[in-house]
């Protein structure tokens, strides 16, 4: 309205724009004559598909972008994205002396869905943890998916008193959460917090996979805090590895 006040519009030519089938807009001309001529019209029929060119364009290269960063089947950043955040969140965490922490998730018997009810229920299971993940997760954090039925997050500037209340808060979560056809599910969960259990990330890391195999191997359906650096024997890490195999 604004455009065309006081203005000597006679004729007004509308043409849809549309990008990959999806019609997103439309090309408005207000003109002072009643009619244009063949060679005006196809100026802009030709005008408009540059713009629809463009934004087509624009599309793809923000899909392109979120595909190389996010995981297919869960829509969660992928490792390769987690990792890089991780190494963001030490310089910043070393910056501000400020803690962060990681909370690790695997999914329970997955195997155990996968022979009972195929392949698309374990799927279906992965995705309901996503879900759950997404859900409780602050803008600033990074839920992930690592691989098959493993997940962490990443919670900048949360020690580990607050990651803990976090951890619990998704297992109990998860616990509740009905699927269709196979009940409900269940996740062991580990925390671990940089400066308060290790200040190397492979450590860090390691820490946080060991706290979530506590928790399987005393029941699963649990969350366990890590124990500082100085506290885990390499004897101890052997046995739990053998105990895994």
């Amino acid at each position: 309205h604004k455009v065309v006040t006081n203005q000597p519009v006679k004729s007004v030519i509308v043409i849809p724009l549309i990008a990959q089938k999806k019609e997103f807009g439309w090309f408005c001309v207000f003109s002072a004559r009643e009619e244009l001529a063949n060679t005006e019209m196809d100026f802009l029929g030709l005008f408009a598909k540059q713009i629809e060119m463009a934004i087509t364009i624009a599309d793809l290269f923000q899909a392109v972008r979120e595909q190389a960063v996010t995981d297919g089947l869960t829509g969660l950043y992928n490792r390769r994205y987690f990792e890089e955040a991780l190494e963001k969140e030490v310089q910043r965490a070393r910056r501000q002396k400020q803690p962060f922490s990681i909370i690790g998730i695997d999914l329970d018997f997955l195997k155990k869905i996968n022979d009972t009810y195929g392949h698309n229920y374990g799927d279906l299971a992965i995705k309901t943890i996503a879900n759950v993940l997404k859900a409780n997760a602050r803008s600033v954090d990074v839920p992930a998916r690592i691989g098959g039925e493993e997940f962490n997050v990443l919670l900048p500037g949360i020690s580990s008193q607050g990651a803990m209340i976090a951890a619990e808060r998704i297992r109990k979560t998860i616990e509740n959460t009905e699927i269709d056809t196979i009940g409900h599910i269940t996740g062991s969960l580990g925390v671990a917090t940089y400066f308060e259990h290790s200040e190397n990330i492979d450590e860090l890391l390691e820490l946080t996979d060991q706290a979530m195999y506590t928790s399987k191997r005393n029941g699963r359906n649990k969350v366990t805090l890590a124990k500082p650096i100085s506290e885990t024997y390499w004897q101890e890490v052997a046995v739990n590895t053998f105990l895994d195999i």
